[in-house]
Parts: structure tokens; C-alpha cells; sequence
């Protein structure tokens, strides 16, 4: 299966909000990022500290947000990852692989037994925007909300799937927050937006013929 890669930024007429992650990386680069995560989710499920990173492309090591996620088939088996650019792309992508499959707490770790069946999601965020609520646009638009100590993200995927409107998202966003459904409406909340470009293939590289 060929790596495979997409935005959430639009096509046609004038966009508002978060445009996509700056500069797009090129193939060799999506490629290069992918199999810095495929290295760091084999070594987690095995039992190992992550392999040092190779040589990799500079816009690689430029800062920016990223989430992972791991699938069986269509059931998730992980996601984690962070808003907030933390250093550069490919060592937050090194972590966040490790944590989706050995650290979230909503699912049991990956087993070595998964690994041939498993699918990686990278989703790399531009920079989160303050929005106001009636411009957020479900599937195009990640979104975050802050309110007090309470602190909720939904990638743009999961609205997608959901089929999710305006509202129903702004519920969702609330309640993976640990707030009521109508929080969204405090005067004190902040509600960003983001795009995302997913990269997505395989664990187990393909190999040639």
C-alpha cells in the first residue's frame, strides 16, 4: 500500500480560518516522516527505546503540532499527540508514535502479535487560531477549546465520520473536555481551529518487488 496523504483545507473560493500546515512537504519528506513513526511504534510495542533519528529533510525538524493515531482494520488503537508545536515535527512524531501505542489510556497497549495489521495516521496541525464558533467548519476545521482548567481537541477526521454539523461538533468538543454540551457559549471559553495534512500507510513498509 503506497503512502497515501491529504489535507482538510478546501478547494474552491475563499477560505476562512486556519489555511494548511506551511510549507506542504513533498513526497520524499511525507514519506521520510512515516517511517520515522513506523520506527518509533515498533520499538515501543517491543520494548525499546526509540531507534535515533536519520538524517531527515530540514522542514522536518521545523516546530509544529501533531497527532497519531493507530487502527486495526477500523477500530482505533490509539491517539495522542499535541496542539502546541512541541520542537520539531519528527521528534514529537517519535514520541506521540510511542505514546499511541503504548500510553493511551483508553486502550490496552499494542500487542507485537497487531504490528502486521496495524495502520498509522499522522495528522500534522497548523497553527491553532482563535475562532468564533458560528465559523467553524465541520471535516475542514480540527478544533480546540479551552475554558478554565478544562482543555478539549477533535481532529477534523472524527467529525468527518460522525457526519457531525456546527453544533453537534461544538457539543462533542465540550464534552471530550469534561464541560456541559453548551460551554461553547461561556464568555470565558476559546475556541481555535486548525487544518490538518494526514500521511497514512501501513506499519510494515510494503516491500518491493
Amino acid at each position: 500500500m503506497p503512502v497515501s496523504w491529504r489535507t482538510t483545507s478546501g478547494t474552491g473560493g475563499p477560505a476562512s480560518g486556519p489555511g494548511p500546515p506551511e510549507p506542504e512537504l513533498d513526497p520524499f519528506e511525507r514519506a521520510a516522516l512515516l517511517g520515522v513513526a513506523r520506527a518509533a511504534v515498533r520499538a515501543a510495542v517491543m520494548g525499546h527505546s526509540p531507534p535515533p533519528l536519520p538524517d531527515l529533510p530540514p522542514r522536518l525538524r521545523e516546530p509544529a503540532g501533531a497527532f497519531i493515531s493507530l487502527h486495526v482494520g477500523t477500530a482505533l488503537r490509539g491517539c495522542i499527540g499535541s496542539v502546541a508545536p512541541e520542537g520539531p515535527l519528527a521528534d514529537l512524531v517519535t514520541r506521540m508514535s510511542a505514546a499511541a501505542a503504548t500510553g493511551d489510556p483508553r486502550f490496552l497497549p499494542v500487542h507485537p502479535d497487531e504490528l502486521s495489521q496495524l495502520e498509522i495516521e499522522i495528522s500534522i496541525l497548523s497553527p491553532a487560531l482563535p475562532i468564533s464558533p458560528d465559523q467553524l467548519e465541520p471535516v475542514r476545521h480540527g478544533a480546540s477549546i479551552r475554558l478554565g482548567p478544562h482543555r478539549g481537541v477533535l481532529l477534523p477526521q472524527v467529525a468527518a465520520r460522525q457526519g457531525w454539523d456546527r453544533p453537534a461538533l461544538l457539543a462533542a468538543l465540550c464534552e471530550k473536555a469534561g464541560l456541559p454540551p453548551e460551554a461553547w457559549r461561556d464568555p470565558d471559553a476559546v475556541v481555535l481551529a486548525f487544518t490538518i495534512t494526514t500521511i497514512d500507510g501501513p506499519l510494515e513498509e510494503p516491500s518491493s518487488p
